[in-house]
């Protein structure tokens, strides 16, 4: 039984643009965008050099960031989720992200395929 190396290369290739995908997003933002990133951050913080009462503002400020959209029904979806994530990140920022990212997809399939409006729309909002 002969095995093609055709599978195997596209493992590969996948391997490799998620390799990569992790390191510009690890270059990009590094540990900022996790909230996890320490047990205390309020002794970390403190032994940085910041206020009492700034450190005690800004954990109220990330704690409460998701909050705020809890009021429309999508956004509030979003939010539980990204506070149950410890994502940094508020729900206007990543409806926007998905936006910039529906925009990238739509864009490569119009420079990199021939394939028409109808098809390139909703492949690139899935």
């Amino acid at each position: 039984m002969v095995i093609s190396a055709e599978p195997i290369i596209y493992g590969l290739i996948f391997i490799a643009v998620l390799v990569l995908v992790e390191g510009i997003y690890l270059t990009i933002f590094g540990k900022s965008i996790s909230l996890n990133n320490r047990v205390n951050r309020r002794l970390d913080m403190m032994d940085k050099g910041a206020a009492r009462e700034q450190v005690l503002e800004q954990l109220r400020k990330e704690m409460t960031q998701h909050i705020k959209a809890r009021s429309i029904p999508f956004s509030s979806i979003l939010a539980l989720k990204a506070q149950k994530a410890a994502i940094a990140f508020s729900p206007v920022q990543l409806i926007g992200l998905m936006g910039a990212l529906m925009v990238v997809a739509y864009v490569g399939l119009t420079v990199g395929t021939e394939t028409s409006t109808s098809v390139r729309i909703p492949v690139s909002i899935a």
